[in-house]
């Protein structure tokens, strides 16, 4: 894991990786004195350190914010920059926008859309397709696809609002969109249709990131209500910090995944030390044996299903494949002589299965590894 700074910025924020290893993000510049609201401007690391975009971004842009979004292996950026002041109302308005390096493309806004209305590009491929959202009106935006010479409306999950965030080789899109019962979920664009990612236990999710393999970064909302980073690998929704055991390299929690390349590298941000910070994932293993939703190399029980990972001693083996509770490495007779009393109790140790007494369905597991070690966990070698 490797903190990309900030320029001495108060935060920064990782938005996207090519497979040079090129990050392009935004950084916290300051608020607006007047509207009260964040500054931006775009950044670009190529690994030997930190660069503010703002003034190199030419044609349209000029005025306070700018963002890069997404940055393809050409070296293509898609972002937003401020085109002109509206007026008191309306405030300032931005276009989507397409940054090579020398020149910026504005991407303007779908016909017949009043122009005066925002749009603003997220995901760039390596065809020069483009996808992002457009003010359908004062209200609501929809997600688009930019074919190289005009925009797409690519609609929503049946309910008012959605956005591209991100976009393949293959034209498939990663977003976000609400449903006709108002619940906000991540979404794939595979040409045809929008299909719904689900969350990782909480009320929405909302899809930022995906490569050529299809697979999809972003983040959910948890059963808590925190918001975690999610990957989307093989059609399941899996919890990024548990894949990287944040918490053990001094992370409280990675928020948002918001891009991953083709060798499964992600960046985003998170937070670190009290600090927001941007991150960058290395490639990781992502096999899910017992298909709990929680990696291989990250499960304390890695053949049976056990997406709580109850580890009442921590020692490595979660209960569910554990009663060998005087830890010699085997399940024996010294084992069961602690379980027959304590049955029909709470006891968390001998509680196997996590429901909250000691039952026949924990003497079950017992009796199935007698004889046989804990585990296998990928947490013990």
């Amino acid at each position: 894991m490797i903190d990309v700074g900030t320029l001495g910025y108060p935060d920064s924020y990782g938005n996207s990786i090519n497979d040079d290893g090129d990050i392009v993000g935004n950084l916290h510049i300051g608020d607006d004195a007047f509207y009260n609201i964040p500054l931006f401007h775009a950044f670009i690391d190529q690994g030997s350190g930190m660069l503010d975009l703002h003034s190199s971004l030419s044609g349209p842009c000029g005025i306070n914010p700018s963002h890069a979004y997404d940055i393809n292996n050409t070296g293509q950026i898609a972002g937003a920059c401020t085109i002109a002041i509206a007026d008191v109302f309306y405030g300032t308005y931005g276009h989507a926008i397409v940054y090579d390096g020398n020149t910026t493309l504005d991407l303007g806004l779908l016909t017949g859309v009043p122009s005066i209305l925002n749009s603003e590009a997220y995901g760039i491929n390596n065809n020069g397709q483009v996808t992002g959202e457009y003010n359908i009106n004062d209200w609501y935006t929809h997600a688009f696809l930019y074919d190289g010479s005009a925009m797409h409306d690519l609609g929503t999950l049946g309910g008012n609002e959605s956005s591209g965030k991100d976009i393949n080789d293959i034209g498939h899109v990663a977003g976000w969109s609400n449903r006709a019962d108002g619940l906000t979920r991540a979404f794939l664009y595979d040409g045809d249709t929008l299909q719904d990612l689900d969350t990782l236990g909480g009320s929405g999710s909302y899809a930022y990131g995906i490569n050529n393999s299809d697979q999809v970064v972003g983040y959910s909302r948890l059963t808590s209500g925190e918001n975690a980073a999610f990957l989307y690998h093989e059609d399941r929704m899996l919890y990024l910090c548990r894949l990287t055991d944040c918490n053990s390299r001094g992370w409280y929690e990675l928020r948002r995944a918001a891009d991953i390349n083709d060798r499964g590298d992600i960046t985003g941000y998170g937070v670190i030390n009290g600090e927001t910070h941007a991150f960058l994932a290395i490639t990781m293993s992502v096999d899910d044996t017992d298909d709990d939703g929680v990696a291989d190399s990250s499960d304390n029980c890695t053949l049976v299903s056990n997406p709580a990972q109850r580890d009442t001693d921590s020692d490595g083996y979660g209960n569910y494949c554990d009663p060998d509770f005087d830890n010699n490495i085997i399940v024996g007779a010294s084992d069961l002589a602690f379980f027959k009393p304590r049955f029909f109790t709470d006891d968390p140790d001998a509680d196997l299965n996590g429901d909250g007494v000691v039952m026949a369905a924990d003497l079950a597991i017992l009796k199935a590894m007698f004889f046989k070690p804990p585990g296998p966990s990928g947490l013990v070698p």
